[in-house]
């Protein structure tokens, strides 16, 4: 048998200070789907989450039902109290999508509705149908947030986020967005610039940064407790390589400043990430030591190139398996993994075996 040991380090200077554009007003955090949080700005208290909540309630029903993004799932029935969910969001001036008693919606309608056009009845239609009542889905949503170690965002009276006790902070935001991207049916749902809806010609994404300089999401928000907030997400490609930029901006005083404030923090993380190559082909990763004094290295098979940010480390793992001699060169005995990249890793030369003296002298 031999013993594996990990040889493998990358260097990198770390002194380098990251510089974002962001002005004093409200809150945000910035990060990547594969690295998570980098940065946060403003009020990092939990502050009321406005309609980027409808993130969550999508996910929590999804974890029941799941959808591929071309499957339309169950028939959804308007009934009686749907109608009065739909009567109550009108007088109270939210959004909403008019909806009819008898009417039958999918529940890829219900998706679109809820994420395109921010429809607070249909939010709360969803969570009463999904689960029977809004208390019920509150408990479910409750366990929801556990399960994901959320713990500073708190689900209030409905599902919509209108209620202002629905409240989150922009760490635990930005990890909600890492999981509607993550998540193939929000993903593709929120990229849409608009959708069939029956009874409208079309409906459309309130997100007005979609299809720009690589925004694909995630959700636009507003109340007057939480003034105008933003869930985005942007895929950033250098050298062949792409990662997904995900951020959340709260607290702003209109419409546009919040997509302006996307824009600006966005254009300034992509000056702080860069390629890095991080392993070359034949690089040596490893090695194995035998009892009887032998050593074979272990290569690379593969160049491995990351984005990262330019004042990290990319963290590399190496996993080695336990092998015996006789092993010829080539032979595969492990892997070499960075963020979510992964390549096979060689004996560079044979693994020969001990010689007769050896054995002689070493019988037991």
């Amino acid at each position: 048998a031999a013993n594996a040991t990990v040889t493998y380090h990358y260097s990198q200077s770390t002194d380098e200070v990251l510089d974002f554009d962001w002005d004093a007003q409200g809150s945000a955090a910035i990060g990547t789907v594969e690295g998570g949080l980098k940065q946060q700005f403003g009020d990092k208290n939990p502050q009321p989450t406005a309609s980027m909540a409808k993130i969550i309630t999508a996910l929590v029903v999804l974890d029941k039902y799941d959808i591929a993004p071309d499957e339309s799932g169950p028939i959804i029935t308007i009934g009686a109290k749907d109608i009065e969910l739909y009567n109550e969001t009108v007088a109270l001036k939210g959004s909403n999508l008019r909806v009819t008693l008898g009417q039958q919606l999918t529940l890829r309608n219900m998706l679109d509705g809820i994420l395109l056009e921010s429809a607070n009845n249909l939010a709360n239609s969803l969570a009463n149908w999904a689960f029977g009542s809004m208390e019920a889905y509150h408990d479910v949503a409750v366990d929801w947030l556990a399960d994901n170690e959320l713990p500073e965002t708190v689900i209030g009276s409905d599902a919509s986020g209108f209620d202002a006790a629905t409240t989150s902070s922009t760490s635990d935001l930005l990890k909600i967005a890492i999981l509607a991207i993550q998540n193939p049916t929000i993903k593709q749902i929120v990229s849409q610039k608009t959708a069939n809806f029956p009874g409208y010609d079309k409906i459309s994404n309130t997100n007005e940064l979609l299809g720009e300089d690589g925004f694909i999401g995630v959700k636009t928000g507003y109340t007057g407790s939480a003034g105008y907030c933003l869930l985005f997400a942007d895929e950033y490609s250098i050298d062949d390589q792409t990662t997904t930029i995900v951020g959340v901006i709260t607290g702003q005083a209109n419409s546009e400043s919040r997509f302006t404030s996307a824009e600006q923090l966005v254009e300034s993380a992509k000056l702080n990430l860069v390629s890095k190559k991080v392993i070359s082909k034949g690089e040596v990763v490893g090695k194995y030591e035998t009892n009887w004094g032998e050593e074979v290295n272990v290569v690379a098979q593969e160049d491995i190139s990351v984005i990262g940010w330019s004042d990290e480390t990319p963290s590399v793992k190496v996993s080695l398996e336990q092998i015996s001699s006789p092993e010829s060169a080539g032979s595969r005995v492990g892997s070499i993994s960075i963020n979510d990249q992964t390549a096979p890793v060689t004996l560079e030369s044979d693994l020969a075996g001990p010689n007769f003296i050896w054995r002689l002298f070493h019988v037991f």
